[in-house]
């Protein structure tokens, strides 16, 4: 099993809900303002990090009486503000006369500096371009950014549809992908 590399499933698996008994809230977005220190310090210690770009729209529906009472949506197009986080919120109609429902969008990249978040917008957009002229049969399950020039201890990887991977399968291949040789 990996222990050293941080795999992060970019999208709307960031969403954070808390709950249970068929009660669910929206509670915020990974990461908080705490986890983003850790995050930024392990980036600049060398830590490895492959991130796995979902195929999907990063956004949710989500009823008004499902957000965490800390999240406020302020309008159309505005953000929902937490303590730790910003979250986009478009408003839809409502359903019902007295619910309203809300498309959460997951803000793309924006836990990364911003040389990485280019680089991954850059990826993103080439795989996309990829994926809409190739046959789906064609397609493999995830496609693999090409060994960085700088920051190469981070690497990006675009699902294409299907099935996710499962952690174990992500562990197996950030082995392969963020492995570096051993000095003799």
């Amino acid at each position: 099993m990996n222990t050293t590399a941080l795999i992060v499933r970019e999208g709307t698996s960031r969403i954070r809900w808390a709950g249970g008994g068929g009660t669910w809230r929206l509670t915020g977005i990974w990461p908080s303002a705490g986890e983003q220190l850790q995050l930024s310090a392990q980036l600049a210690a060398g830590r490895p990090l492959l991130v796995v770009l979902e195929p999907d729209p990063p956004s949710v529906p989500v009823w008004r009486s499902e957000l965490a009472d800390g999240l406020l949506p302020l309008g159309p197009g505005r953000p929902v503000h937490s303590v730790n986080h910003e979250v986009a919120v478009e408003e839809s109609p409502a359903e019902e006369p007295e619910e309203e429902l809300l498309d959460v969008v997951v803000p793309f990249l924006d836990w990364l500096p911003e040389r990485l978040r280019a680089r991954g917008r850059a990826f993103s957009e080439q795989a996309r371009e990829l994926i809409s002229h190739t046959p789906a049969p064609l397609l493999a399950a995830l496609i693999v950014e090409d060994e960085p020039v700088q920051d190469d201890q981070v690497r990006f990887v675009h699902r294409t549809g299907g099935r996710p991977p499962t952690a174990a399968e992500l562990d197996r291949l950030a082995v392969c992908l963020l492995s570096r040789p051993v000095a003799a």
